[in-house]
């Protein structure tokens, strides 16, 4: 099935570029450049996520509306990228994805840089995680018994 993420069920046109993990259903912004359309449907996240505690979201610039059509409340960690300027028309920028984030109560908690020096992964914390409560390790016994 080819889809892509959004805000609500549907369909909507994948631009799809010379390199194509550049492709987005928003248009691409200079020098970025379209090779061809591919017509997709769209399915929120919230549709599929049952049972996921984790999100990671590298929509080209549509991290927004991916955001917009996922239930956060049942996730424990989000890993976005984003870009310090938009590469694509009524794109998302790191400023708007901190913004939507931060709205909500979730912290940034990691991030990592791209090769792209305006491009970085950012770990976002939801703010019902613990985030100093580790897990039991396997090889420990529990307390319990």
């Amino acid at each position: 099935m080819r889809a892509a993420a959004g805000r609500v069920r549907g369909r909507t046109v994948l631009h799809i570029t010379e390199f194509d993990q550049q492709a987005s259903p928003l248009p691409p912004l200079p020098p970025i450049s379209v090779v061809r359309q591919v017509p997709v449907d769209v399915v929120p996240v919230r549709d599929v996520q049952a049972g996921c505690n984790v999100i990671v979201v590298d929509a080209q610039g549509a991290e927004l509306d991916v955001l917009a059509g996922t239930d956060l409340d049942q996730l424990d960690l989000a890993v976005i990228e984003g870009s310090a300027r938009a590469r694509y028309r009524g794109g998302a920028t790191m400023r708007g994805i901190a913004d939507h984030m931060g709205s909500r109560g979730w912290r940034p908690v990691a991030g990592w840089a791209h090769a792209r020096p305006e491009v970085s992964d950012v770990a976002w914390l939801a703010p019902h995680a613990r985030r100093h409560e580790r897990p039991p390790r396997h090889d420990q016994k529990s307390n319990d018994g």
